[in-house]
């Protein structure tokens, strides 16, 4: 009863409001014996539940995050410098140093903890940009500001230009490493990301040790788990996730961006063979 008046909230976001008005409108079809209206509103809204109720997402979300748990910070091995790819913020004309963290704000909580940790001895920031009242905001830029005002390390930090995704900051980051000697590097991204993202980098050239952070699925509370009376939004935010990574995979093997090492495209149903990253 209790996780009946819990769930019953649900009812007040948008997807359980749709979800309900799909079973009243399938249940008003059935009174008016419209037999195969309600037949497709009624598996309209299974397929809602499906996504928004079950574990489904969460378990498929699981099975790209989990090849990148380890169990601290301090096993990931030393190297020249830490890449941060894209996604932890976004500009905002009113935020504390022009910027606004994202659902991804692990990224770069984890990338300066590693320089901190004396893991390397600069940080490597990608990211895209965005146009805020007419001025145009590196979202690279925006880091630094904010790391340089409050003195989160010494390390070399840099920014380089606007990256549309990551094949383009692989690219970038190629040959600045080229520019300064950089041989190893430490991969940190959301978990579900980087699966694709180091084969990405692979095929650029770069040799990369993946360290996985914001884990939406594998190692979370229990009540992100449990089945739901009701669909809620934090599971279709995790569909979500977990089909722009499988469509993301694909696209990309077709674009000739995801290779092995010698050039012979991968499978694009065989991920590369992960590394270890933080728990």
């Amino acid at each position: 009863m209790l996780e009946w008046i819990r769930s019953a909230g649900y009812l007040g976001e948008a997807a359980g409001f749709l979800w309900f008005l799909q079973l009243l409108g399938s249940a008003f079809l059935l009174w008016r014996r419209k037999w195969m209206g309600a037949g497709c509103l009624l598996t309209i809204a299974f397929l809602t539940y499906l996504a928004g109720g079950t574990r489904w997402p969460a378990n498929r979300l699981a099975d790209l995050e989990k090849p990148y748990v380890c169990k601290s910070l301090r096993d990931v091995p030393a190297c020249d410098v830490v890449i941060v790819l894209g996604g932890g913020l976004e500009p905002s004309a009113h935020g504390a140093f022009g910027l606004d963290l994202s659902s991804a704000g692990d990224r770069l909580i984890t990338g300066m903890h590693l320089v901190r940790m004396g893991k390397a001895k600069a940080l490597f920031t990608g990211g895209g940009f965005e146009t805020v009242n007419g001025q145009r905001k590196l979202f690279g830029d925006l880091l630094r500001g904010w790391m340089e005002a409050w003195g989160f390390t010494n390390a070399t930090i840099v920014t380089p230009g606007p990256a549309a995704n990551t094949r383009e900051e692989a690219l970038e980051f190629q040959r600045l490493a080229r520019t300064n000697g950089w041989k190893t590097a430490l991969l940190v991204s959301s978990a579900f990301h980087l699966r694709r993202a180091e084969a990405v980098f692979r095929n650029a050239g770069v040799p990369v040790v993946c360290v996985g952070c914001d884990f939406r699925a594998w190692g979370v509370s229990d009540s992100q788990r449990r089945w739901l009376w009701i669909p809620h939004r934090n599971r279709l935010e995790q569909l979500d996730v977990y089909l722009h990574e499988v469509f993301g995979w694909y696209v990309y093997a077709w674009r000739g961006w995801i290779h092995d090492d010698t050039g012979e495209k991968l499978e694009s149903n065989a991920p590369p063979q992960p590394k270890p990253g933080p728990e």
